[in-house]
């Protein structure tokens, strides 16, 4: 749970305890691979320009919310004391200054967030925004912590007879997307919003009949050479459902596709991760691998046929 109280008229301060060791806390907020995984309130995608982690590094980042608004936020490293502390100051407005306490408590870790205005009205008014921002950020901090923690990712790799280029289109523009899936399923989509904080909303026929949603929701995206997205079972409104068949499955998995050139043709690497999981849906989808990899072989398999059939057959 969050703790959360004024201790001054214009300072907001909340915590929460994490069940990870404090160095592993303050790596997720200093290293960029981690910190882009889970910065910013919950369903907000984040572009990240620069990000140095030092007495007197920029951090500057763009966040796109659900409504298509963008909001640019620049900040200017003060203090970074490893692993105990980061001092921040708003570079844009120079409203607030952040102070970030990592803190060993009880074998745990607390982080404590402390925000200062320059006005009291504006620590007034932005306080109820705060409480719930930073409540979903320490949710998908939290999430984030339990996937670096993690020891059994599920990874899979395929060397593609095909250049880097025409396998990122045939993952991205949606009319080629029709591959995805078992062997036989039909892809239906109804919704395709191609950027970070956007959706891929989708409906699968499989061959006996059975339809089943499905919902990727992009994290971040690197022209020709990355994708992460939150990949989850959906339903007809674009929500995330329980699995039908499986209900210790986990709600959301983090799904990471590389795109690597090797000698002129392309190595595909995908990465799982249960998301936010349970400790029952962590153990369901460690015993889920050789599950998942035979899902993956078929479903690489007519990524290939899709490919000979957009060249004219591979090389």
């Amino acid at each position: 749970m969050n703790r959360a109280t004024h201790v001054a008229e214009r300072q907001f301060v909340t915590s929460r305890l994490f069940d990870v060791p404090r160095e592993l806390v303050f790596k997720a907020f200093t290293d960029l691979d981690h910190l882009k995984r889970w910065w910013g309130p919950k369903g907000v995608g984040m572009t990240f320009e620069e990000f140095d982690p030092q007495p007197g590094g920029a951090w500057r980042f763009v966040m796109h919310n659900p409504d298509g608004l963008d909001h640019r936020s620049e900040h200017v490293f003060i203090e970074v004391v490893k692993p105990e502390r980061l001092v921040l100051r708003d570079v844009l407005d120079r409203e607030f200054q952040l102070t970030i306490l990592i803190t060993e408590e009880t074998q745990r870790t607390r982080v404590t967030w402390c925000k200062s205005c320059n006005m009291i009205e504006e620590c007034e008014r932005g306080t109820p925004c705060a409480i719930k921002a930073n409540g979903q950020q320490f949710d998908r901090l939290a999430a984030q912590l339990a996937i670096m923690a993690a020891k059994r990712p599920f990874v899979m790799s395929r060397i593609l007879d095909a250049p880097r280029d025409l396998i990122w289109m045939v993952w991205t523009e949606p009319e080629h997307l029709r591959w995805w899936g078992p062997k036989g399923a039909e892809i239906h989509h109804h919704r395709y919003d191609f950027r970070p904080g956007g959706i891929f909303h989708y409906r699968m026929r499989r061959a006996g009949g059975q339809e089943m949603w499905g919902r990727w929701m992009f994290r971040e995206i690197i022209p020709f050479e990355r994708l992460e997205f939150l990949i989850s079972i959906s339903d007809q409104a674009a929500g995330i459902a329980r699995h039908p068949r499986n209900a210790g499955w986990p709600m959301e998995v983090l799904s990471t596709v590389v795109f690597t050139e090797q000698e002129g043709k392309t190595r595909l690497t995908i990465s799982w991760l249960p998301f936010d999981a349970t400790e029952t849906e962590r153990e369901t989808f460690d015993a889920s691998h050789e599950i998942m990899r035979r899902g993956w072989t078929g479903t690489l398999n007519r990524l290939m046929e899709y490919l000979a059939s957009v060249t004219g057959g591979l090389r």
